[in-house]
């Protein structure tokens, strides 16, 4: 049983998230966004593989997906090898 102050995360075997953990040094989103570091969470399946996919836009406008201003990105962790495949880097400001 986890403790009241922590989140229990499910996460499916053979895919892995994005994570910006902030200690208190940043005070809005952008600034985790855009100078926080980037972990990657894995959880491997049977074969040792993991998936997963990174998506960054600055949620201001739908214009942003319209327009491709945004960044995404997909990893694969396979043995001790993970791959990053950009599939958009359109410059956020």
């Amino acid at each position: 049983m986890a403790a009241t102050d922590t989140v229990n995360v499910w996460l499916r075997p053979g895919y892995m998230v994005p994570y910006q953990p902030n200690d208190g040094t940043f005070m809005t989103t952008d600034d985790v966004l855009n100078n926080g570091e980037l972990h990657l969470v894995a959880n491997r399946d049977s074969n040792g593989h993991a998936e997963g996919r990174l998506f960054k836009d600055t949620g201001l406008s739908r214009a942003e997906i319209e327009d491709g201003i945004y960044e995404d990105y997909e990893f694969h962790l396979s043995a001790n090898s993970i791959k990053k495949w950009v599939l958009n880097t359109d410059v956020i400001m």
